[in-house]
């Protein structure tokens, strides 16, 4: 039996259909146009990350460029090709979100058998290229195709370095809506050594240490839509797709998400914005030809998912001087493991809830016409709860900071 990190049925269908209810009252409101919810790692969520509705007033402004419905295609220049160069520097105190017990251990030199990583902590450098190519290819609205790929670098545990890459093909319907394709591919990433002993095996008997590690997949289309000059809004399907490497099969996931954002440009220093989503993931349970998910003995990682992000953006012109922008965020991640057997064929994962908490302060500055700035702090925990009276809770739960700074230079 495998160990993973994830979720008890939630019993309430009935907050997803407020957000679709909510959701639709926003896309059916007249004059309707684009602002999109731009996610604070890129992508729209796993996990970790959260889509950040942005205050109306830039939407328009990108929006500007894209011609009236009904307008004729233009002939004039091909593409209008632009690009971002960036690179991050991120401290991280706990790179394998480990819990203070485990922490110790490693520190103390417990059981370094464990152990493939060289420190709990580690300075990541993380290189970007953003390249974007605009064409009014329709008499509908402007086309634009975006490419991003990031590389993570961590300085004393290669081990973990990782890459991500984005695709993004976005088509504006008038000036004030658009639709996006986004397509997101994550190739083996490691995230920790674990053991394939049951838990309630007796903890003398010998164990094997393997790498976990997993890829990801994710594809999904967003409806953005701008409803007046202060208002904005984005509505969201995702389809994710989690693999992991052969010791772990039975914890792959077929997950399906649906987010709801809206923003509000309440003066020109001030700004709100708030997300929801719901996703339902379906894990194998299996790792054996023959086997089902109801007849293997491996745990079923399967779970439902509530997220809350609620963010506070603020201009204030007696701070103009030293910094452009100041953004707080608050996310909050609700994960149930629904797997429906009895506590002692599957521990890890019955009657279990995870609770996520993601607080992050974000300062942005200009360095000049093509230079830009951000020094961003964030505090990430997550609780434990469990029927069973073994050490998941301990073991399972963690706190970790990340600091970094990121350059970006536009071209």
């Amino acid at each position: 039996m495998k160990r993973l990190f994830l979720m008890k049925p939630l019993p309430a269908r009935a907050r997803l259909c407020a957000v679709l209810g909510a959701a639709v009252c926003v896309l059916a409101t007249p004059a309707g146009a684009v602002r999109a919810a731009t996610a604070e790692t890129g992508a729209m969520a796993p996990a970790d990350s959260a889509a950040v509705a942005k205050p109306a007033k830039a939407a328009a402004a990108r929006a500007s460029a894209a011609p009236k419905a009904g307008a004729k295609a233009a002939k004039g220049p091909a593409w209008d090709v632009r690009g971002v160069v960036s690179c991050a520097f991120i401290y991280n105190d706990n790179i394998l979100s480990a819990s203070p017990d485990e922490l110790d251990n490693f520190q103390n030199g417990v059981d370094p058998w464990r152990y493939r990583h060289n420190s709990s902590d580690d300075l990541v450098v993380a290189p970007g290229l953003d390249l974007e190519a605009r064409r009014d290819l329709f008499a509908l609205g402007q086309s634009r195709l975006r490419f991003r790929v990031k590389r993570w670098m961590y300085a004393n545990n290669a081990i973990k370095t990782n890459t991500d890459f984005d695709f993004f093909a976005r088509q504006y319907v008038g000036r004030k809506q658009s639709l996006e394709l986004f397509l997101h591919a994550a190739p083996w990433q490691y995230i920790r050594d674990l053991g394939d002993r049951s838990p309630l095996v007796d903890p003398e008997t010998p164990t094997v240490m393997e790498e976990f590690r997993f890829q990801r997949n994710t594809w999904n289309l967003c409806w953005r839509q701008t409803i007046s000059k202060a208002w904005s809004g984005s509505l969201t399907f995702e389809r994710n797709f989690r693999y992991y490497n052969r010791p772990f099969l039975e914890n792959d996931i077929a997950a399906w998400e649906l987010r709801g954002s809206v923003a509000w440009q309440a003066s020109p220093a001030v700004g709100l914005s708030a997300d929801y989503s719901y996703e339902d993931a379906v894990g194998r349970g299996y790792d054996e030809v023959g086997e089902t998910a109801t007849t293997s003995d491996d745990s079923d990682p399967s779970y439902e998912r509530d997220l809350y992000r609620f963010g506070l953006d603020l201009s204030p012109p007696q701070l103009a001087k030293w910094v452009d922008g100041i953004g707080f965020s608050v996310l909050y991640m609700d994960y149930y493991y629904t797997v429906q057997r009895p506590l002692v064929e599957d521990p890890y994962h019955v009657g279990r809830r995870d609770k996520n908490y993601k607080y992050t302060v974000d300062l942005q500055r200009k360095l000049g016409k093509t230079m830009s700035g951000r020094l961003s702090a964030r505090r990430t925990e997550r609780v434990v709860e469990s029927p069973w009276a073994g050490d998941l809770q301990t073991d399972k739960a963690f706190t970790q900071w990340q600091y970094w700074l990121e350059l970006s230079y536009r071209f």
